[in-house]
Formats: structure tokens, sequence, C-alpha cells
């Protein structure tokens, strides 16, 4: 399914998060299309997690 997500930046964007055992994913789009992120890692311990996290806000987030 496709979610509405809010970005840290209060963007919107639609999208789906996921994963299986050792993967994590996410990919979503602004309505405009603009903007579309895909990001997947694997070796999902907490930190990585976390480290994915970040990254993901970033892509979601560019600084002009």
């Amino acid at each position: 399914g496709i979610f509405n997500l809010k970005s840290p930046c209060r963007r919107e964007f639609f999208g789906n998060t996921g994963g299986t055992p050792g993967y994590a994913t996410f990919a979503a789009g602004s309505p405009d299309a603009k903007l579309i992120v895909v990001a997947a890692i694997n070796g999902v311990g907490s930190e990585a997690l976390r480290a994915f996290g970040r990254l993901v806000d970033r892509l979601l987030c560019p600084k002009p």
C-alpha cells in the first residue's frame, strides 16, 4: 500500500517502508513528483537503522 508520509521538514510524501529479515527499505515521492527517494540497507542492526533514518531524513529534506 501507499501511505501519506510526513518528512521532518514537514513536506508531504506518498510512499511505503518495509523490509525482510536483514533488510530495510524506504520509497517515497512528493505529490508533484519533483522529489523521489528510494533507499535500501542490509545488515540492520540498531545503529545501522538509526543511520539509515538519518540518511532518509537528509534525502527528504535537502538543504537549498
